[in-house]
């Protein structure tokens, strides 16, 4: 089955709301930690700056949160409903980061978890591997959030487009080497599917044709909407007699390295 097929996997949106909505006896909804799969230029950095937005009055206003030694690398929006109060969102984005590593993309999502926030994960995640290190995180929380994955599937035209047009990008400093790293990372583009479980929730794929431009609130409702309801769910997979599942062989590991850079540290954002 493609990565990108999920209408035999959609679930009733009712069915799965009353087996996975938390306790919002206090007017909360449960928490959310949303993992974006995209290669260079599909669009990660425009959907979550625009999710962190999402539900402000003014959508141009913006406060600054979970940064590192003053400086702030994390955004969050909030926005207040008369019968749920909705949670701010807090873009994790590792290329903001100051300097520039997982770990403290990392930090920020543990600490939006402590504080009560959703999270949006602003990174390429191509494989297992890369997204687990945030899995694993959102598991440890209690209570447990949910974790969903949002994939971006873009075209090769409009990715070297986006790319060519793309400026001030914190760590892809011109077109050349935008078109190596997209080179690197497309090889490795590994998104999840159900058939090899990695803790998600729900996986949800978002065709280019279904991408607007500009993201408004009522794009991003949907889109929440869609990967709440529609997403589809993982399937468990029986364990070999050492204990190791089916998934785990030949998953890939590692990630993407330019020079004197570790695994997890490469340039990766969306303009």
């Amino acid at each position: 089955m493609s990565h990108y097929t999920q209408s035999s996997m959609s679930v009733d949106a009712q069915s799965w709301r009353s087996k996975h909505q938390g306790d919002s006896s206090q007017g909360e909804e449960p928490q959310v930690v949303l993992i974006l799969v995209g290669l260079p230029g599909s669009g990660k950095t425009t959907f979550s700056e625009a999710l962190v937005r999402y539900g402000l009055p003014d959508s141009s206003s913006s406060i600054p949160a979970l940064g590192s030694e003053g400086k702030s690398f994390a955004s969050s929006s909030q926005h207040s409903s008369l019968l749920q109060r909705r949670r701010q969102w807090i873009r994790a984005s590792q290329d903001d980061a100051p300097g520039r590593r997982r770990k403290e993309c990392e930090l920020v999502v543990q600490r939006a978890l402590q504080q009560g926030h959703n999270v949006v994960v602003d990174r390429c995640d191509f494989d297992p591997t890369q997204r687990a290190h945030f899995v694993n995180i959102a598991k440890t929380h209690r209570p447990p959030p949910r974790i969903w994955a949002l994939v971006l599937p873009v075209s090769r035209q409009t990715l070297e487009a986006r790319l060519a047009t793309r400026k001030d990008h914190p760590s892809i400093q011109d077109f050349d080497t935008a078109l190596r790293v997209l080179d690197d990372m497309s090889r490795q583009f590994d998104p999840p599917t159900p058939q090899r479980p990695e803790g998600f929730d729900r996986i949800f794929v978002l065709p280019e044709l279904h991408q607007p431009r500009v993201w408004e609130d009522i794009a991003i409702n949907r889109v929440l909407n869609d990967v709440s309801a529609r997403g589809m769910t993982e399937i468990a997979l029986p364990r070999l007699a050492n204990g190791e599942s089916h998934a785990g062989r030949g998953s890939h590991g590692g990630g993407w390295r330019g020079r004197g850079e570790r695994a997890g540290d490469g340039p990766c954002r969306e303009s």
